[in-house]
């Protein structure tokens, strides 16, 4: 048992060193994002881009092992390759990942974005576009 404590503390600073987090990009700023994002409201048929970082913001290499997208209404429209993203493995490094939000009816979506252990969930509106008065 003091084997494996010592172990296991030994080995915890390591991986403490890599660690990645996301960020959403809005053609200027990066803004770290929390466990749910809302990509906005599109009409049915319109298309939303929602643009991401994924930065390792550790002193150490990072990987990025998992990324996936799964939900109704979403797609990853770009990301990295996982097995040549070899910049995520340098500390303040980055890769991008673009997603689409393009409902094709009303109503309310929702995907879970994954990135290695991150879990975010995106949500999206699909309302009626209104028609601009005419004076």
């Amino acid at each position: 048992m003091i084997g494996r404590t010592l172990l296991f503390s030994l080995l915890l600073p390591l991986s403490a060193l890599a660690q990645l987090q996301v960020f959403q990009f809005d053609g200027t700023n990066d803004t770290p994002v929390s466990s749910l994002v809302n990509v906005g409201t599109a009409s049915p048929g319109d298309t939303l881009e929602t643009r991401f970082h994924v930065r390792n913001i550790g002193a150490g290499p990072a990987s990025l092992t998992n990324l996936g997208l799964s939900g109704q209404a979403f797609t990853i429209v770009s990301s990295p390759s996982l097995l040549t993203c070899s910049r995520l493995r340098r500390p303040g490094f980055g890769s991008r990942v673009r997603c689409r939000f393009q409902p094709s009816q009303h109503g309310s979506f929702s995907a879970f974005l994954d990135v290695n252990s991150i879990n975010l969930l995106l949500q999206g509106i699909s309302a009626a576009s209104r028609p601009h008065a005419l004076w």
